[in-house]
């Protein structure tokens, strides 16, 4: 029996995002845990027959002697578990991960990109220093014949392959982390709904585009505008870039959106909407655009990768430039007052979420991925 250690930075997104890949690796026969900082969901993830190690990761933040603690618990829980297989996911684990693997020789090395992070949406010199150092570790520690490197997008890869991080033979190119397309239905939009709902559905995070969708939804209400304007989601306080529990709620006051909160089932939130809109800043590949094109909602998104590579332009969702609010605002009036259109592409986004991220696909290349080497 193979064993198979998933090192990521919290429990939730785990759970969210990779528990269907970690389950049919047991059901093929590995043995699986997962080492994060856990956040209350333990007893979920063991039940599901995964072994599980608390390490002291936070997402956030360069304080030198809490890096070395986290890196030191990697290290002892890849010696304590001693795996044939780690796979490492977003910014922190992928780098401490692969040092550690080097270090203790572990023969077959998964790495997820699953975005760059602050450092290539801020160009501050604070950000400007992390991102070399950060590109000198990713170097040392994926350069290797042991390492598979998975990317959810094309531009993510070729800063990867241009830099000299990696070559072409390890890369892979996964486009997010797939939907179950049983749970996630295409339910017709409702054309009763009125006014219907234009929905940001995310972390509420400033570089998701939560501030550029809250101005856009002003300057529309301004213009009489007849839409609801919904915001689905939690800040996230441990994130320097999470709005401010004021922030939110003068917005709420003014009635300018309503707040949601967080919501369980997605899918059903995302079937109120007659358009999803995420302006975000960068990422590696959104989530809620994968749930929203399966559920048959247009999009409207940035042209940032990540978000650009959800969607295909003017058939399922629409592109809008960065950190914008008149073109945002536009583009939400034209098409929320074109519902046929609004049907159109919500029935084409169905049928590319078919074609490009059913679960099963997605888990079928992991494995794949896993057993080689």
């Amino acid at each position: 029996m193979k064993k198979l250690l998933y090192i990521t930075n919290v429990d939730w997104f785990f759970i969210s995002h990779r528990l269907p890949i970690a389950k049919e690796a047991i059901n093929q026969g590995y043995d699986v845990a997962l080492a994060c900082n856990f956040t209350g969901r333990e007893d979920e993830i063991r039940a599901h027959g995964i072994r599980i190690y608390d390490i002291p990761l936070s997402r956030s933040g360069i304080n030198i002697f809490k890096e070395l603690s986290s890196f030191i618990s990697i290290v002892r829980v890849l010696k304590v578990f001693r795996p044939d297989i780690i796979h490492a996911i977003t910014i922190k684990p992928v780098i401490y991960g692969s040092l550690a693997a080097k270090l203790l020789s572990i023969k077959r090395r998964v790495f997820s990109i699953s975005g760059l992070g602050f450092i290539y949406i801020d160009h501050g010199i604070k950000a400007r220093i992390l991102k070399k150092i950060a590109f000198i570790f990713y170097k040392f520690g994926l350069n290797n014949k042991s390492s598979s490197i998975i990317f959810q997008n094309d531009d993510d890869k070729k800063i990867f392959l241009e830099s000299g991080i990696t070559n072409y033979f390890s890369t892979h190119l996964i486009k997010g982390s797939g939907i179950n397309l049983i749970d996630y239905k295409f339910i017709p939009i409702n054309l009763n709904e009125d006014p219907p709902i234009i929905m940001f559905i995310s972390r509420l995070l400033k570089d998701k585009g939560l501030i550029e969708f809250c101005k856009s939804a002003k300057l529309l209400k301004s213009k009489n505008f007849r839409g609801r304007f919904v915001v689905i989601g939690d800040a996230d306080l441990n994130n320097p870039n999470s709005i401010s529990v004021q922030e939110l709620q003068e917005y709420k006051d003014s009635k300018i959106i309503e707040h949601w909160g967080f919501k369980e089932n997605i899918s059903q939130e995302i079937s109120k909407s007659l358009i999803i809109v995420l302006p975000s800043y960068r990422e590696g590949f959104p989530k809620v655009l994968i749930e929203a094109s399966s559920v048959g909602r247009p999009i409207i998104t940035t042209d940032v990768p990540g978000c650009r590579d959800a969607i295909i332009e003017n058939i399922t969702g629409i592109k809008v430039p960065v950190k914008s609010i008149i073109p945002l605002a536009d583009s939400i009036q034209t098409l929320a007052e074109d519902k046929s259109k609004c049907i159109e592409m919500g029935k084409a986004g169905r049928r590319y979420a078919e074609k490009n991220f059913n679960i099963n696909q997605v888990i079928e290349k992991h494995l794949d991925i896993y057993k080689r080497g």
